[in-house]
């Protein structure tokens, strides 16, 4: 048996500020403080940090090749690129084509992938074809899968019946492989050093090199990258010389016609007489005019378009009148081409997003999802853990700012955001609906704590802010505590307010404020710790404070108003995080994963179990324990109680 307060912050604050919690006897075990082997997991795989390296539109889908991310399906509506679903690859995602149901993906070592995409929704894995280089780029042409691998070996594979598909033929072009294009009968091949290389296709089952032995263009060139066909002319970005345009309109007899001024066109795409061409953080549009076999001009771009955000494109598709640009780091860009000269912004997908804050209230769990490169917003996710071991997303809510931090009263969310507190209805987890507004907090929301209505938020450079909710749709300021330093999380006990404090990298506090009068806060003392502080915890008449390297407890049941100093304990690991639950002290400690302390009162708490997982946060509520994956910060892991 052991004592512990009510099982959430939520119900023990439930209608007043200044409620201090009862104890209650609860019967109750950690099963998973013998083993902490998770029940259920989650990972947001659409968000996943990785580079896009292949990218194609078919049926409404956009279809990514996201190198270590796999493969990554959106559905383009109003403007919003939403993820559909994810398929993890075997090898590096470098390349997808779409033919029919099926999708095509260059898995590198693995040769090529087929998926069945006739529900998108959900992508299935029904074959793949060995190859003996890494597959790099792909290109379709009716029945027949043409692949150049990192080595310059061709490969042509007949996907007849996609479930079996398998090479017919190989052909070594001697080189670096890099890019590859369908002109007909001919395969032109993006060769590196050996500039582009012809190879006759006109049976897949017997590959041969053009009459010439393939071609260089011009002798200079050394770093063709990507090529593309359109009429007559083939055109060649050359990471040394940028944009070559040849004339093939006779295969055995290729000549440079024009070239760009720009230097660097590593990837180029060709479409109607245009052609947009990868620059640093932009796309180049191009219309050849005057192209001169005799004299090949020099040619200028028309527009210079940047994609969202200056992410510099890796691959470039049309497809339905629709570019699409994969970055390097952060996502894919999808660009009408009604006004092929001038492309404009559709949609823009960020891959680099990331889990920053949760809280766990009930069976449900609120996830905050940033774009942590642009500050583009972000969204708040819902799932429902009853099912612990399937954790199910049943609603989700875009946000304008980007969301930090949680508290829940009722059927009422409170969500810290940059610069805005917000004000949620979640009666109806499926449909969350904005009630609210209080704009006044001018930077981030690190913490929430609500009490009823009364809503308690650090406020980063701005301290402590006190907002008054009753009146959900018109969230109004109480008053507000300025501080010295930065705020960054915030804890309440009966009618005081514990904010974690820091200034610089090294320095950090605990003001203990007075808000017995929500509407005059005043401070009472000023706690010293040894770090800057992470996060901050009030339990069991205890206050729980973490740090850079540890955490230290500090006993409220006496003079709350001056907490006295029980004992700090030292972890290994920076900026851990932590929570209070049953008797025992759980705490995500950085890259040493979560630990389990009990009886944290005592002089020496006991260290009783680690789970050796990468950690950023924890949440906890009755019988459920929810930890945010520290390794990207785009997953969690579920662990419940007898």
């Amino acid at each position: 048996v052991l004592v512990c307060p009510f099982a959430t912050r939520s119900e023990a604050f439930e209608g007043r500020h200044n409620l201090i919690p009862d104890r209650v006897q609860l019967n109750v075990r950690w099963s998973d403080l013998e083993g902490l082997t998770p029940r259920g997991e989650w990972t947001y795989e659409y968000g996943r940090p990785s580079t896009g390296y292949g990218v194609t539109s078919a049926g409404g889908y956009v279809y990514v090749a996201a190198f270590t991310g796999g493969l990554k399906i959106f559905q383009e509506t109003s403007g919003k690129a939403t993820p559909i679903s994810y398929l993890p690859t075997a090898g590096n995602a470098y390349d997808v084509v779409v033919s029919g149901s099926y999708a095509y993906v260059a898995a590198n070592t693995n040769g090529v992938l087929v998926v069945d995409i006739s529900n998108a929704a959900s992508p299935s894995l029904i074959h793949s074809v060995p190859l003996s280089g890494g597959t790099r780029r792909l290109a379709l042409d009716g029945t027949t899968l043409w692949a150049i691998d990192f080595n310059g070996v061709v490969s042509s594979i007949d996907i007849t019946s996609p479930a079996a598909a398998a090479v017919m033929d190989t052909i070594d072009v001697g080189t670096f492989g890099r890019d590859i294009t369908i002109a007909g009968d001919i395969i032109y091949v993006a060769a590196d050093s050996a500039g582009v290389v012809a190879v006759s296709g006109a049976n897949p089952s017997n590959l041969t090199l053009m009459p010439t032995a393939g071609f260089v263009v011009p002798s200079e060139t050394n770093d063709a990258d990507s090529v593309d066909h359109d009429g007559s002319y083939l055109y060649v970005g050359d990471h040394g010389l940028g944009l070559l345009i040849v004339d093939v309109s006779t295969p055995t007899a290729p000549e440079l016609a024009g070239r760009s001024a720009e230097s660097f066109h590593s990837e180029i795409e060709a479409h109607g007489g245009f052609v947009y061409a990868r620059s640093t953080g932009d796309i180049d549009v191009y219309q050849p005019t005057g192209l001169s076999t005799s004299a090949p001009p020099t040619i200028n771009p028309l527009t210079t378009v940047d994609i969202d955000g200056g992410d510099t494109p890796q691959r470039l598709t049309i497809a339905g009148g629709t570019l699409y640009a994969v970055g390097v780091n952060y996502g894919f860009s999808s660009l009408s081409l009604a006004v092929p000269s001038a492309p404009s912004l559709v949609s823009y997908f960020n891959f680099n997003e990331s889990i920053i804050g949760s809280h766990l209230h009930g069976s449900l769990l609120y996830v905050a999802i940033a774009n942590s490169t642009y500050n583009r917003g972000g969204e708040i996710k819902i799932f429902d853990l009853a099912n612990p071991d399937l954790p199910t997303q049943v609603g989700s809510l875009t946000t304008a700012e980007t969301p930090y931090s949680f508290d829940a009263e009722g059927s009422t969310l409170y969500v810290g955001c940059n610069g805005e507190l917000l004000v949620v209805d979640v009666s109806n987890p499926a449909t969350p609906s904005l009630l609210g507004t209080y704009g006044g907090l001018f930077y981030q929301g690190y913490g929430v704590e609500a009490q009823g209505t009364t809503v308690f938020v650090a406020s980063s450079g701005h301290g402590l802010r006190v907002v008054d909710a009753s009146n959900p749709s018109a969230p109004t300021l109480l008053d507000f505590y300025d501080v010295s330093g930065i705020a960054e999380d915030v804890a309440t006990y009966g009618d005081y307010v514990y904010v974690g404090m820091r200034s610089g990298s090294t320095t950090g506090w605990i003001d203990v404020i007075n808000a017995s009068d929500p509407s005059n806060l005043t401070l009472e003392t000023t706690l010293s710790i040894p770090e800057t502080a992470s996060s901050i915890h009030v339990a069991e008449e205890q206050l729980f404070v973490s740090y850079d390297d540890g955490f230290s407890l500090y006993d409220l049941s006496v003079t709350p108003e001056d907490p006295g100093f029980v004992q700090s304990t030292v972890l290994s690991h920076i900026d851990p995080l932590l929570t209070y639950h049953y008797g025992h002290l759980f705490v995500a400690d950085g890259l040493s994963g979560l630990k389990v302390f009990q009886d944290p009162a005592f002089a020496t708490p006991e260290l009783t179990n680690t789970d050796a997982v990468s950690t950023r946060e924890i949440a906890l509520d009755g019988n459920l324990a929810v930890v945010i994956d520290g390794s990207s910060d785009v997953g969690f892991r579920v662990y419940t109680t007898d």
